[in-house]
């Protein structure tokens, strides 16, 4: 095989290791449609639409607006979570057969220019692999940041039913739709960061102040009267 041809073939090795891997099954649904037949609950009306109604009808109305918005807040934030999980793992699996297939390549050539070539192009992979490998720190904590997301919808879902659990007048519209952005905000990276870095500085100053309280530190450093 031709060297060239051969690192074509390792370069789409690359992208089809990218693109192949799937993070979970196929859905029996259109995504796009589902989201235009909800774009009724995102209108600028939905506020004077809710004004205009009276009794159940307009609790009616509050709920199907919660409710849409939600569903559109969940199908978005799946697609997200899939999104960055394929392309974290993808990069790495197809670069890692590329490197081992250009050095399987260099191996059984007899030209010292095809060589140079395997070598040039193994190089280059291995660069883009290391680099990759940088951000090894938030590979690891991938899993985390989305558990974190995840509990943060959960929590901000739970205040929104309670809330419906109530009349127009202890749970209106518009604090319904204050909540649902704080759901959507709770399925944002920065928000998870925000939250873990909060709690662990909670425990941290738990931990201190139970530290500075234990037996042995108050037994080494008595107090002074």
């Amino acid at each position: 095989m031709k060297p060239l041809t051969f690192i074509s073939l390792c370069t789409i090795l690359i992208l089809s290791g990218c693109a192949s891997l799937e993070n979970s099954p196929q859905r029996s649904d259109n995504v796009n449609t589902e989201l235009h037949a909800l774009k009724p609950y995102f209108s600028a009306n939905v506020i004077k639409d809710y004004n205009d109604k009276k009794g159940a009808a307009k609790q009616e109305y509050r709920d199907n607006v919660v409710f849409g918005r939600i569903r559109a807040i969940d199908l978005n934030y799946t697609k997200f979570v899939n999104d960055i999980t394929m392309e974290s793992k993808g990069l790495s699996i197809g670069t890692d057969s590329a490197v081992l297939l250009l050095s399987a390549g260099g191996a059984l050539s007899k030209v010292s220019s095809t060589q140079a070539i395997f070598s040039q192009a193994t190089g280059a992979l291995t660069g883009i692999k290391t680099s990759f490998d940088k951000n090894a720190y938030y590979d690891q904590t991938l899993f985390a940041v989305i558990s974190q997301m995840q509990a943060s919808r959960a929590e901000i879902l739970a205040t929104i039913y309670n809330g419906l659990g109530g009349n127009v007048i202890q749970y209106s519209l518009l604090k319904a739709l204050i909540d649902v952005e704080d759901y959507y905000q709770a399925g944002t990276i920065s928000h998870a960061i925000m939250e873990i870095t909060k709690t662990t500085g909670s425990k941290k100053t738990a931990a201190d102040i139970e530290l500075k309280n234990s037996a042995y530190i108050k037994l080494a450093v008595p107090e002074k009267k």
